[in-house]
């Protein structure tokens, strides 16, 4: 295990609290939350399924017969309504025609095989499959994102020339695999990514800045 991770998951706890997602009702809304997780807000998430379920869509058969129109209005609270939107409906294409509209047959798929398949469909890139495996199926799959790279390579934890699958690996390895340890994380992350860890390293009142090297934090570019 790398001490380092150990060390940083326990500040960041300790600075910002526990961070445990709450349990989703079932597989539909654990898939749409995961998906969603980019927009970095689970109020903005929960308010798009709010929106689904008030239009009835409660499974991927009807969310995948949606039109664009419906799609933009359901996704407005998380922006960019119309590339998620695109992305969102070919999941849910794709689950009704692999896996016959079951999600929990997907979720229970061998996790390598699953990223593969999410990867192969056309906007879906790494850190959404990731995501799914995570937040969704429950499995170690560290998301990565632009916090965790910027706040490793300015620790010095890995390189500059690091890229998502040395940065995957580095986390997952150093947090024991462990879903729930990397789900919170994540979340973590993403605190210290809003607040200090930006374009412009914003270090003062950071729970991290105690571990970066003498001298501050590296500058790799971003």
């Amino acid at each position: 295990m790398h001490s380092n991770l150990e060390i940083a998951r326990e500040r960041l706890i300790a600075h910002y609290g526990r961070r445990a997602r709450p349990a989703a009702p079932n597989s539909f809304a654990a898939l749409i939350d995961a998906l969603l997780d980019d927009a970095g807000d689970s109020s903005r998430a929960a308010q798009v399924l709010e929106n689904m379920n008030t239009a009835d869509v409660v499974d991927v058969r009807t969310l995948s017969d949606a039109s664009f129109d419906e799609l933009s209005e359901w996704l407005a609270p998380v922006g960019n309504a119309q590339k998620r939107g695109e992305r969102l409906r070919r999941l849910a294409a794709f689950v009704v025609d692999r896996y016959d509209g079951d999600i929990d047959a997907m979720l229970a798929t061998d996790a390598e095989t699953l990223r593969e398949e999410l990867l192969g469909i056309r906007g879906i890139g790494a850190e959404t499959a990731d995501s799914v495996l995570l937040f969704a199926a429950g499995r170690p799959s560290f998301v990565v994102d632009l916090a965790a790279h910027r706040m490793l390579k300015r620790h010095g934890w890995v390189e500059f020339d690091a890229d998502n699958a040395t940065v995957k690996e580095y986390v997952e390895s150093g947090l024991a695999r462990d879903p729930a340890r990397l789900a919170e994380f994540h979340d973590l992350l993403q605190i210290v990514g809003r607040r200090h860890c930006r374009k412009a390293p914003v270090c003062e009142g950071c729970p991290l800045a105690e571990l970066l090297p003498e001298g501050g934090p590296l500058t790799p570019e971003f």
